[in-house]
């Protein structure tokens, strides 16, 4: 972080031209005269559509006073950049004024301010759209990516300047702003996403690159436009006011923050499908997806304390009101994710192994594995063991028998007593129509992150290896394993009524007695059951299930079980 900014005395408010001021001012700098004028929302300038009559349309832009020429050209070089490399690039292109420059001046109440004309893109806001379909998700990613490409060879003199949306101050913003922040859970959130991006960004942040970006690509200034099937596409992206040297990654963040705003039933998955495209135009490094989604966090606490102290200073200015309120359902939203599961889905939607600890941890366990002790005793697996196929093309499921209340237990027990198996298992990595709901338009969860061992209630469990109580509670224990450098990993035991001499944190031995396999409930969906789980990571509360989309994110973040049960088959 570089060294902290007032921000809370930069107190900007909007030009107020009166429309009659402007039209005198198109006439005076661009010879143009104004068939219609029509106010256009801004955060901290004046903007202003003209259509003159000969149906052309410009918009003019009445800059606050705290801007200066040299940050006024450095958005009109950038866009004058963009066009040179890409001409087909949909930003505005800047129009020269008559005396021949990109700016001019004009007085108002005492004050003066630059102005600029630049071409109009025709399109809907973004902010208009109810939701992203996977068609303009893609979209999305190739256009920044695109975008961040062209400007990596772009440079200007003012792109050193300090400002408020700069991601490399965000946490100075947050601080100044934090105050104005009056609800306690919504100061919760923020402080919870900044100690995420201290913890996991903070130490990458000197290998990230760094360039000129955009740096405020939200949905007010992507505008979309239906194409000749009638699939919304990016038809332009405006306003370069923010354009500054900062992180390179950062540009996405800021874009990765609003796919998951118009996002809300699978914020993750919208936004990997923008970072695979992206990356696909503009490859990132493995430092760079590492810190994003804590930057996308950073992002966030950014805007609502930044929202919060706007709206306090402008409490009649409609359009702040509204970019105040609508943050804060970003907020609980980013607030409410996995920082692991976000990098291990951006991983993957890059083509790289989703948890990039998974191989090392596999790679031992098949190295160690006569270092294991067994789970169960050696007897129960001595009588038998019966593979269980639960899956969707079960035949002994078929015609609706997983929807029966108790079919499936009764399934189970009916089969082991059978076949006289002294333990059952239910497979990783299988893919259950019994989790399955109809209830609800979200994906359902159906893919099988565990093993389970089907044994009666009160059977003794074992470690198979030392470790550390990372989590204790009923029903549940997970252990923490640090075998080796680069290789920390934790077993999950669900199902488990845990011995008694197990305390938070305290050490595991191997082959120490950590529980029972605890009853089933009456009317349970499965019998008496041990869900074992290995998993490279503590995602909150570790799922024992996960969507079928997203199958190799969580097969790679919970490897099967069975590099630990060595159970042949």
């Amino acid at each position: 972080m570089t060294e902290p900014v007032a921000f809370d005395q930069h107190e900007i408010r909007c030009p107020a031209f009166p429309p009659a001021a402007a039209q005198a001012l198109l006439a005076e700098h661009y010879g143009l005269t104004a068939a219609e004028l029509k106010p256009l929302a801004s955060f901290q300038d004046q903007n202003f559509r003209v259509t003159d009559a000969a149906g052309r349309r410009f918009v003019l832009k009445i800059a606050n006073t705290h801007e200066t020429w040299e940050t006024l050209d450095l958005q009109n070089q950038a866009m004058r950049h963009l066009a040179a490399k890409d001409p087909a690039f949909p930003t505005p292109r800047v129009v020269p004024s008559l005396a021949g420059g990109d700016l001019a001046t004009a007085e108002h109440a005492g004050q003066r301010h630059f102005i600029r004309l630049l071409t109009y893109l025709e399109g809907q806001p973004l902010a208009e759209a109810a939701h992203c379909p996977p068609g303009l998700l893609d979209d999305l990613g190739d256009v920044v990516g695109r975008l961040t490409a062209h400007l990596a060879d772009f440079d200007h003199p003012a792109g050193a300047r300090v400002i408020q949306w700069d991601l490399r101050q965000a946490q100075a913003v947050a601080a100044a702003f934090l105050k104005y922040v009056g609800d306690e859970r919504r100061r919760r959130l923020i402080q919870q996403l900044l100690a995420q991006f201290t913890a996991e960004a903070e130490p990458l942040l000197p290998g990230l690159r760094q360039s000129l970006i955009h740096g405020d690509i939200v949905d007010y200034n992507l505008l979309i436009q239906p194409d000749a099937q009638q699939a919304r596409r990016v038809s332009g992206l405006i306003d370069f006011g923010d354009t500054v040297r900062s992180y390179t990654v950062g540009e996405l963040a800021v874009l990765l923050a609003t796919v998951m705003a118009h996002s809300p039933a699978a914020p993750l998955a919208a936004a990997a499908r923008v970072v695979g495209r992206f990356h696909a135009a503009f490859p990132l490094t493995e430092a760079e997806l590492a810190a994003l989604f804590p930057l996308v966090g950073l992002r966030v606490c950014a805007t609502t304390t930044s929202a919060a102290q706007q709206a306090a200073l402008e409490p009649d200015n409609a359009y702040v009101q509204e970019f105040a309120a609508a943050e804060w359902p970003t907020l609980e939203r980013v607030a409410g994710l996995s920082p692991a599961v976000a990098h291990a889905m951006f991983r993957a939607a890059c083509g790289l192994e989703p948890h990039p600890r998974s191989p090392a941890v596999q790679a031992w366990l098949r190295a160690n594995a006569g270092q294991l002790s067994p789970l169960l005793n050696a007897d129960l697996a001595s009588r038998g063991v019966t593979v269980m196929d639960l899956g969707a093309g079960s035949d002994d499921l078929r015609d609706g028998v997983w929807e029966r209340p108790g079919a499936v237990r009764a399934h189970i027990a009916r089969t082991l007593k059978e076949r006289g198996a002294g333990l059952g298992l239910g497979r990783h990595g299988e893919a259950r129509l019994s989790y399955t709901r109809y209830d609800s338009p979200a994906e359902p969860e159906t893919i099988h992150l565990g093993v389970e061992i089907f044994v009666p209630a009160e059977t003794a469990v074992f470690a198979p290896l030392a470790g550390e109580v990372a989590r204790l509670g009923w029903n549940e224990l997970i252990v923490r394993h640090a075998p080796a450098p680069g290789c920390e990993f934790y077993t999950r035991y669900a199902g488990l009524a845990p011995a008694e001499v197990l305390t938070l944190g305290g050490r595991v031995q191997r082959g120490e007695m950590v529980g029972r396999v605890a009853a089933a409930d009456v009317g349970a969906p499965l019998p008496p059951h041990l869900h074992f789980q290995l998993a490279c990571e503590l995602p909150g509360d570790l799922p024992a299930l996960a969507a079928g989309s997203e199958r190799a994110v969580w097969l790679s973040l919970c490897p099967d079980p069975n590099l630990i049960l060595n159970i042949p088959d």
